[in-house]
């Protein structure tokens, strides 16, 4: 479910140490895992972009993820309760490896629960 056309925003890779176009929906700048949030980092951005759809084993820029759940009664009208959803993690940032799991957020102002994360691939 979306809240409006695809966005292209920065991604800050921490493979190539550089910063990248991302195509994503707007509403993924709403979530905050604790008292971080998901915002694209400054810099101008050069190619390749980064991806999210592709699988991990693809070659390109594939971007970190952060998967979570919304908290029991807690999903948006339109999502489905308990599905798992995976946004891409925007900053380059030590707080992503691994520390996010089990970790309580929100998402689109609805509460969630980090499922797990998967980190950067660059072939």
């Amino acid at each position: 479910m979306s809240s409006g056309a695809f966005v292209i925003v920065n991604y800050g890779s921490n493979k190539l140490a550089t910063v990248h176009p991302i195509r994503i929906q707007p509403e993924t700048l709403t979530l905050n895992i604790g008292a971080v949030s998901n915002s694209a980092p400054t810099g101008t951005p050069v190619l390749p972009s980064a991806q999210v759809s592709q699988g991990k084993r693809s070659k390109g820029l594939n971007a970190r993820t952060v998967t979570f759940k919304f908290a029991p009664g807690d999903a948006p009208t339109g999502y489905k309760p308990e599905s798992p959803i995976s946004l891409p993690w925007l900053e380059n940032n030590a707080a992503f490896n691994g520390a996010f799991a089990g970790q309580p957020g929100t998402y689109q102002g609805a509460d969630i629960v980090i499922v797990g994360t998967s980190n950067e691939t660059a072939r």
